[in-house]
């Protein structure tokens, strides 16, 4: 298996031996609830900033 992993500089494609194929699939879905629970508090922070509720 090949993980694609990018960077803002770089793109590429990284070997995954099979003895780590779901230790990797395990971290990168991790990954991805974080990635989407970041978003939703960049959006509520977003949504507080307009209605001037920061300080």
């Amino acid at each position: 298996m090949y993980l694609a992993v990018h960077s803002e500089a770089r793109r590429g494609m990284v070997y995954v031996p099979a003895s780590a194929v779901s230790e990797v699939e395990r971290k990168v879905d991790v990954t991805g609830r974080i990635e989407e629970v970041l978003a939703e508090i960049s959006a509520i922070n977003v949504e507080l900033l307009a209605r001037g509720e920061f300080d």
